[in-house]
């Protein structure tokens, strides 16, 4: 089976099986790169900050349906609903 990466490179699982016992037996040459872990930063100029509050549960039930039938995690549902407010307040 063929993989096509982002680059347009064909990976063969033949490929990946030949690089993966290279690395286990130590005789990678190949490179490597850094991976970022997690989420990349949602604006490159300032830092999140994690922000708590409470909510009637009715309200938690509602965001909940509403945002997995949006296919919209959490924290994209509640980012997305303050910056529409914010844009409101601001017109």
């Amino acid at each position: 089976m063929e993989h096509k990466l982002e680059n347009g490179y064909r990976l063969t699982d033949e490929e990946i099986e030949c690089r993966a016992e290279e690395w286990e037996s130590d005789t990678w040459t190949g490179p490597l790169v850094p991976i970022a872990i997690g989420r990349p930063r949602l604006r490159d100029e300032e830092e999140s900050v994690i922000v708590s509050f409470r909510l009637p549960q009715s309200s938690v039930d509602e965001v909940e349906r509403v945002r997995a039938s949006h296919g919209l995690s959490k924290s994209d549902f509640y980012r997305q609903a303050v910056a529409h407010e914010l844009a409101a307040l601001a017109s």
